[in-house]
């Protein structure tokens, strides 16, 4: 391949890649030659191939080495071969070399569900059982490549259905024997197989079926197997013409093994004990040859499938069973060329007609070898099933006994000889030093009595926990230093304060207001005794004039003439107070705090307010109410709008929405404005003249003269 572009243009989209790598492989490399693959490799290793997963050319590239290698012809290359190369030693060495390559270890136990049973492909080998759920029963390493959907397991695997009750006894004894024998080692692989030999049993009730069994007499059981036999020979006949549940559910009613249309445990139990054995059955040769019984019950099943008779079918329902198998076997040997077919003896339409009862109807159902399921006793079945160990209560049992014989075999192996433990010197520990706790202990065979003298002051070492075994102490797995001891509470230190603030200035007295009538009082008054202080409810009337609602605001009255207004006469009245600074009402710098609830009401408020006065001043003209009331409106309006505007700006929806909202009203306010200008005098138009209008429009509706 000479470039990187015309090697993209050649590729497998990238789909292909991430969902079956060995067909993307084998279609990528099909039409190579071998001379082909080391420019591919090389190109492949160098070159990142844009739009795929970055570990898809590491992979390539130690695919093309493996193959030159093994010296395959790529035009030989299929699914099945490139997935057996992917899961080879030399290629994921290779790969290791380039990427990082995890392993993970699944554990019997482990439920396989849709996407681990898609990653595992053909490599995985289910086993006979019965359950809901499919489980592994021995472990198997996996090697993955996480961007690359790359999963190849190292090994076995081996799964097979079973009850969750069962998985979750796999998944405790396995966890117990890898506990005490790790992963690797050929004591591990001992136990692993012992393991497997149980696990990979067939797991059926069997316990179950023979007690069931045991309530009824011979003759019964072997009603019920034949029942059963039938069942399954049904099973194998096309979809669309088996009797399915209901026809086994009929079948076990008219015996009586079923009861208001509901299988017992015990014979469903049973039907899985008989299905073993009747997949378990050979191939019968004379059946695959074409040489199959024909019971009339079978012929007449057989002709019933048509919704139309047909004449031939009703010619063969009409022949005696003999002269059916007859006719099969002439029919074998005419096929097999070894009988020269004649017209009077096999007609055409009848040779086909007979050609569709067998490959139909009679191979499917007889197929099984007959003499292999005729006249077993079921009870004794399941007995032998139980007696073998392929029974679900027999294999958690076994499985638990097993994982307690690990752990005293681990026990036992792990007891240590009886030495003695010397605390090993310490090189840069002082003479009068007491060596310490965590200080590594070796083992001799003899050591001198120490004396007083020269033997330091020490802790007693913690004793050993007994063991479950008679005579003898175990210790510990895994040897750790002692905790360090808890030191003493310290007192908090004392902290100055980093800044020392000056005292309060003393407050100024306070001067009543002077009138020239009132004589000034004495400085000197007597202290005012304190008040208590009442907590502040907030009451809707407090609230200040832009914080309160627009339906709770005082309306401005109406502005009068000045030719009907009178002046009151001025009350005596104590002197009013200082004037208070006012706040500023627009821009950022907002004392009160503005929520998108507040915007939002304004809108409302505001937009009906604005209704009503603007159908006023196209009514009535302008007057100086409305705008007092439009001034108004638009300080509140500027006001909210900047402060909106930060929370706006930093990306909050509902800011942002209520600030659309209060612009809405502003510009409702400049729609409104010119309203309030004086309106101009209008010249009325003349009317139109009686005789004028000659257009169309005045011949039609004009007034007849």
């Amino acid at each position: 391949m000479s470039s990187i572009t015309a090697l993209m243009a050649s590729l497998p989209p990238p789909s292909l890649a991430e969902t079956d790598l060995a067909r993307f492989a084998a279609q990528a490399l099909g039409r190579r030659s071998r001379a082909e693959l080391p420019g591919l490799a090389a190109l492949f290793g160098e070159e990142t191939l844009f739009g795929y997963p970055p570990s898809i050319g590491p992979i390539m590239r130690a695919l093309c080495e493996t193959i030159v290698q093994q010296g395959i012809e790529p035009q030989a290359l299929d699914a099945r071969t490139v997935d057996a190369l992917l899961g080879s030693t030399a290629f994921l060495a290779r790969l290791e070399a380039s990427v990082s390559v995890e392993r993970q270890r699944l554990r019997p136990g482990t439920v396989i569900g849709a996407a681990l049973r898609q990653t595992l492909g053909t490599r995985l080998l289910v086993l006979p059982g019965v359950g809901r759920e499919l489980v592994l029963i021995a472990p198997v390493d996996l090697a993955q490549v996480a961007d690359a959907h790359f999963a190849v397991p190292l090994g076995i695997v081996l799964a097979r259905p079973a009850p969750p009750e069962e998985a979750e006894v796999l998944r405790a004894s396995w966890a117990v024997i890898e506990e005490r024998f790790g992963l690797d080692g050929d004591e591990a692989r001992l136990w692993e197989a012992r393991f497997v030999a149980i696990s990979r049993r067939e797991n059926h009730d069997a316990e179950g079926a023979a007690a069931g069994l045991s309530e009824i007499d011979e003759a019964q059981r072997l009603v019920l197997w034949e029942v059963l036999i039938e069942h399954l020979r049904d099973g194998e006949l096309p979809e669309q013409h088996r009797s399915g549940r209901r026809g086994l559910e009929r079948r076990l009613g008219e015996l009586g093994f079923a009861r208001f249309g509901a299988i017992p445990p015990w014979v469903e139990a049973t039907l899985t004990l008989v299905e073993s054995v009747y997949r378990a059955a050979g191939l019968d040769p004379e059946v695959m040859a074409g040489r199959a019984p024909a019971p009339p019950e079978d012929v007449a099943r057989w002709c019933g499938w048509v919704d139309v008779a047909a004449a031939m079918r009703e010619r063969v329902k009409k022949l005696p069973s003999e002269t059916i198998e007859h006719l099969l076997v002439r029919l074998s040997e005419e096929e097999a060329g070894r009988v020269e077919r004649r017209a009077d003896t096999m007609p055409e339409p009848l040779a086909r007609a007979l050609a569709s009862l067998r490959d139909q109807c009679l191979r499917p159902r007889w197929q099984r070898s007959r003499w292999a399921l005729v006249g077993i006793d079921p009870l004794a079945l399941a007995r032998a099933r139980v007696a073998s160990g392929e029974d679900s209560h027999a294999i958690r049992k076994a499985l638990e006994a097993l994982s307690q014989e690990a752990a005293k075999a681990e026990r036992k192996a792990s007891r240590p000889a009886p030495r003695t433990r010397t605390q090993a010197p310490r090189l840069d520990a002082t003479p009068d030093a007491a060596p310490s706790e965590d200080a590594a202990p070796t083992e001799t065979t003899a050591v001198p009595a120490p004396t007083p003298e020269s033997t330091p002051a020490r802790s007693p070492a913690p004793a050993a926990a007994p063991t479950a075994d008679a005579g003898g102490l175990r210790p510990p797995r895994f040897h750790l230093p002692p905790l360090p001891p808890v030191p003493p509470p310290r007192p908090a230190p004392r902290v100055r304060p980093r800044t020392d603030f000056p005292p309060m200035p003393a407050a100024p007295p306070r001067t009543a207001d002077r009138s020239p009538d009132k004589p000034a009082e004495p400085a000197a008054t007597a202290p005012r005794p304190p008040m208590a202080r009442v907590p502040s409810q907030r009451l809707p009337s407090q609230r200040l004039p832009s914080q309160r609602l627009p339906s709770q605001r005082v309306p401005t009255a109406r502005l009068s003439s000045p030719a009907t207004e009178r002046a009151a006469p001025a009350a005596p009245s104590a002197p009013a107070p200082p004037p208070r600074a006012a706040r500023p009402r627009t821009g950022t710098a907002a004392p009160h705090l503005v929520t998108p609830s507040q915007g939002n009401d304004f809108y409302d408020a505001s937009f009906r307010e604005l209704e009503l006065i603007e159908r006023d001043l196209l009514q009535r003209g302008p007057y100086a109410g409305a705008a007092e009331r439009i001034q108004a409106i638009a300080a509140e309006a500027d006001e909210l709008h900047a402060a909106l505007g930060p929370s706006a700006r930093s990306g909050d929806r509902e800011f942002q929405s209520a600030q659309r909202r209060i612009e809405k009203v502003q510009a409702y306010l400049e729609r409104i404005r010119p309203l309030l200008a004086p309106r101009s005098t209008l010249t009325a138009e003349p009317p139109p003249s009686a005789s004028g209008g000659t257009g169309l429009l005045a011949r039609l509706f004009g007034r007849r003269r």
